[in-house]
């Protein structure tokens, strides 16, 4: 009644400003700050991989780390000092993620976190204890892609149809019916590419 999304806990953390994390059992984290008299709560619905949290932990640059029981999730503090601007809460607005995701696509094998078992050492290698194996992340191999996959056609079929392009670059008017009877005209294109074939423009 005084605001926590849940009222089993299974754990807490207080990070280097003073801020109170809660994980819940099935309500996903709620945050106290020292200077507030509400919780702040972030779910499913800003990311998380459950609302089922169980491991809390901060590492020596201020990223939050949290593991539920389907992965592990990391909020950067950059994330939340957009959240919570000037240490006030500026917007959480639906559909904005802000937790990165760590499952078993990205070698983290374990999933299911225990409770409370999550450290960082000397290094800044971060130990997660999961429920069938004990999983070092290092986060100097973490780097992010930033080039943008380039998308390219290699080939565009009618009616499941593969069509001779070159063949029809100069009779674009020609009616002709496909092996399956479906009768094709009217269509039009610029040219054809000079690696794939393809009309452009179609």
């Amino acid at each position: 009644k005084e605001g926590l999304s849940d009222s089993v806990t299974w754990a807490m953390l207080e990070d280097k400003s003073g801020n109170l994390w809660f994980g819940h059992e099935t309500g996903g984290l709620s945050r106290l700050s020292p200077d507030e008299k509400f919780f702040t709560h972030f779910t499913e619905k800003e990311g998380l991989s459950s609302n089922s949290v169980a491991l809390m932990g901060e590492d020596r640059i201020g990223n939050l780390w949290i593991g539920t029981r389907f992965g592990l999730n990391k909020l950067d503090k950059e994330k939340l000092a957009e959240v919570f601007h000037d240490g006030e809460l500026d917007a959480l607005r639906d559909g904005n993620v802000l937790f990165k995701n760590f499952t078993y696509e990205d070698g983290f094998l374990g999933i299911g976190c225990l409770a409370n078992s999550i450290y960082e050492d000397r290094r800044g290698t971060i130990w997660i204890g999961t429920n069938n194996r004990l999983t070092a992340y290092h986060p100097e191999g973490d780097v992010t892609d930033t080039i943008p996959p380039t998308i390219q056609l290699t080939s565009i079929a009618l009616f499941n149809e593969d069509i001779s392009w070159p063949q029809l670059e100069d009779k674009k008017d020609t009616s002709f019916v496909l092996g399956n009877g479906v009768s094709v005209s009217d269509f039009e294109f610029e040219g054809v590419s000079k690696w794939h074939f393809l009309p452009e423009n179609l």
